[in-house]
């Protein structure tokens, strides 16, 4: 059985509104080796979860369900967990992957670079209206994030949306994840302590910053709790 070269891990809740632009893009994906898609759906009240299991005829694509709300990072832990690639790429329901050689040009570099831990690309921001906006999510940044340049930065400078990693960098996370705000900035905090992050200069991804989005809606939203 031909092993599984990546993993998108995708955590949704109530994006009915986004998700089929997000999962086309991870379903467009072109890779030189077997990509699954595992879907971690964290109950939601719209539907999310019914959108994705239209798309579940796709073999590649595995559904996580769940009767109850876990919160962003419970979602965040199970499905990473279960992904079984030697790279794991992470999205969110509401994002979405404009390049459809996103994947494997982090790929390559990682297969270059044997002691990083994680690549990452730049990405555009779309507004509330849907409009890109005229700023990048990434500025001012060299091919390398090392650890000590990361951790004297004031702010996360990685789109979430764009980061793929090495599996075997990744041991789990510490029992504080979970009374962190800062889900993502964790997982980075984790694996850039085992090697650096390569920037691939390209805009690969959109962000989306909305009212309903895990970051802008940080005290309204359920699942940060």
């Amino acid at each position: 059985m031909e092993s599984i070269l990546v993993s998108t891990a995708l955590i949704s809740y109530n994006q009915e509104q986004f998700v089929r632009q997000t999962l086309n893009g991870i379903a467009s994906q072109k890779t030189e080796g077997k990509h699954e898609i595992v879907c971690g759906d964290d109950a939601s009240k719209d539907n999310t979860l019914g959108i994705i299991a239209e798309y579940a005829q796709d073999s590649r694509i595995r559904i996580l369900s769940t009767d109850s709300n876990l919160g962003m990072h419970g979602n965040w832990a199970r499905t990473i967990e279960a992904c079984s690639g030697k790279y794991i790429a992470i999205c969110e329901g509401d994002d979405v992957w404009i390049d459809p050689e996103k994947l494997q040009k982090q790929i390559n570099l990682l297969e270059q670079n044997p002691k990083a831990s994680a690549c990452f690309s730049n990405a555009n921001v779309i507004d509330n209206d849907g409009n890109v906006g005229e700023y990048l999510y990434v500025n001012n940044l060299n091919n390398l994030l090392e650890a000590k340049h990361f951790f004297e930065l004031n702010f996360n400078p990685i789109p979430t949306c764009t980061v793929v990693f090495r599996k075997s960098a990744f041991t789990g996370f510490p029992k504080e994840y979970y009374s962190s705000p800062f889900a993502d900035w964790i997982l980075h905090t984790l694996l850039i302590q085992t090697g650096p992050y390569i920037y691939l200069p390209e805009i690969t991804s959109s962000y989306r910053q909305h009212a309903g989005g895990v970051w802008t809606g940080i005290n309204e939203k359920k699942q940060l709790t």
